[in-house]
């Protein structure tokens, strides 16, 4: 099992130190944003988020027989099957595949258990 992480960290440290909640709408913090974090605030482009995942979702899910969406982020592939193989090498493969098609860096979790994929990722 492997889980592949398709985005990096919703709120940067700088909007964590400055104690800026999670999904916070820009306006509340717009006079903040352009005196401590950046003259410009850009809106997220969702569209483009989803199309790059599903593009990253459809090069994963070729190296596998069985996988499960957990998130527009997250990918379980079930590797249980792959017993003749090098697992470490398989998924370098699938790691270093995805940025190389799709310019989108991931990290991948080789566990036995969805609930460690989630902690690990570090392949």
């Amino acid at each position: 099992m492997l889980t592949t992480t398709v985005a990096s960290c919703p709120r940067s440290k700088e909007g964590k130190d400055l104690e800026i909640p999670m999904a916070a709408p820009v306006f509340k913090y717009k006079d903040l944003f352009q005196k401590k974090i950046m003259s410009k605030a850009f809106s997220a482009k969702f569209e483009l988020y989803n199309y790059k995942s599903q593009q990253v979702i459809s090069i994963a899910e070729s190296y596998v027989l069985e996988y499960e969406i957990y998130s527009i982020d997250e990918l379980f592939l079930d590797l249980t099957g792959y017993k003749y193989i090098d697992m470490y090498r398989y998924c370098l493969t699938i790691k270093e595949d995805i940025p190389q098609k799709e310019n989108i860096p991931v990290s991948i979790g080789i566990v036995p258990t969805k609930t460690l994929c989630k902690v690990s990722g570090k392949v």
